[in-house]
């Protein structure tokens, strides 16, 4: 499994896709960050940096390496090769997904780090006691749709399909949920608590914790388990 990992995280340091993403949301906030007003009532570094994940399109952009990176073995024929020398498919499943999914934290650590300095260069100074819950929600939201996009590249083992899907499912999702919502009218429930959006949404708005946040934050751990699940049991299935 060692070297399993160390071969995926040579690969990952390797990556341009990576790179260039990640210079892609640093640019997309800090082009929202340039236009705005400093001087507009509420416009403070804590609440800019509460924005970062509209300004950056964090669950957007990153889908794109993290589909490149778990397809690229597949692809280019390398999966067969290491499978082939004996290594289950198990291992190289996990070593996969554990390589990937710490790929994807840093890259939005490094994110949040340089929304963050900018947001203190160009707004007046602010904090609160919200500022570290919303840190590690934003973190627990954000390997949801970790766990989203590796299942989806995981399963399909193509570059343009995974990325498509990426892009589109939970925005598909939130239109079946609102559609849900339409035609079962539930009083005091909407099917939209259970949208990717919806969540990550509940989760970046936290200001107190409540019942909507444990529903989120509940939701945001069992989606990822349940999808990198069935994923596994896909990929051990899948013929070499």
């Amino acid at each position: 499994m060692g070297k399993l990992l160390r071969f995926e995280f040579a690969k990952l340091i390797k990556a341009k896709s990576f790179y260039i993403c990640l210079g892609v949301c640093c640019a997309m906030f800090i082009l929202f960050g340039l236009v705005a007003d400093s001087d507009t009532p509420g416009a403070t570094s804590l609440n800019f940096f509460k924005s970062f994940t509209e300004f950056s399109m964090i669950t957007t952009i990153i889908a794109i390496p993290v589909s490149l990176f778990v397809c690229e073995d597949a692809q280019c024929g390398a999966e067969k090769t290491v499978l082939g020398r004996g290594v289950s498919r198990t291992k190289f499943f996990f070593a996969k997904y554990i390589s990937s999914l710490v790929a994807f934290m840093t890259f939005v650590l490094a994110t949040m780090g340089i929304c963050y300095v900018f947001s203190v260069i160009k707004f007046e100074y602010a904090m609160d006691d919200t500022f570290v819950p919303f840190i590690l929600l934003v973190l627990v939201g954000l390997f949801m749709f970790h766990g989203l996009f590796f299942s989806i590249a995981t399963i399909s083992g193509k570059n343009g399909i995974s990325i498509a899907v990426a892009f589109l499912l939970p925005s598909v999702l939130q239109l079946l949920m609102m559609l849900l919502d339409y035609v079962l009218p539930l009083e005091g429930f909407s099917f939209d608590v259970f949208s990717f959006n919806d969540i990550l949404s509940k989760l970046v708005r936290y200001t107190t914790w409540n019942k909507d946040i444990t529903w989120a934050f509940v939701l945001s751990l069992a989606y990822p388990c349940t999808l990198v699940g069935v994923a596994h049991e896909v990929y051990v299935r899948k013929e070499n």
